[in-house]
């Protein structure tokens, strides 16, 4: 059963270390009675078992051990560092920055696809540097005439999808 009275090592109530004081009748310095465990008692010793019997399992298998628990420790911290993790979770790195970082469905969601509708991304955006090669720079008429004989060549041209 169960004990509710404090005892320390290797000393009990009748040992040579009580026997030599004197013994006194009053009821202060009686030993305390000892109390029945009740069921609450009981579950209590019985959960704080269950919880304390996997962990005194791995301290010992740990301390029997080392070794082997260090390696498995440093193999396991080799194979996440690797993202090896990531691989056998089945997980899938998000590149995409609109649902990386964006909440997924709401308003300003929706606002965005009514508006693609509306007005669609069509081609692309092209950029043209130009140096002038005379010694005046970029900014004179005969400089800026060019750009825009270009410009105009450039807006002409057809693609083969139309536009």
């Amino acid at each position: 059963g169960l004990s509710f009275m404090p005892k320390a090592l290797g000393t009990s109530l009748d040992g040579p270390a009580m026997s030599s004081m004197p013994r006194v009748t009053d009821e202060s310095t009686a030993p305390p009675v000892m109390r029945k465990a009740s069921i609450f008692d009981k579950i209590a010793a019985a959960v704080d078992e269950s919880i304390q019997r996997p962990f005194a399992a791995l301290g010992e298998h740990v301390a029997t051990n080392p070794k082997r628990t260090i390696g498995i420790s440093v193999l396991a911290c080799f194979v996440m560092m690797a993202g090896l993790g990531r691989i056998f979770s089945g997980e899938v790195t998000e590149s995409r920055s609109d649902k990386l970082w964006i909440p997924q469905d709401t308003q300003a969601q929706k606002d965005q696809e009514k508006y693609n509708t509306y007005f669609p991304r069509e081609g692309g955006v092209s950029f043209l540097i130009a140096e002038s090669k005379e010694p005046d720079g970029a900014l004179t008429a005969a400089a800026l005439n060019d750009l825009m004989a270009l410009h105009t060549t450039i807006v002409g041209l057809e693609s083969e999808l139309g536009d």
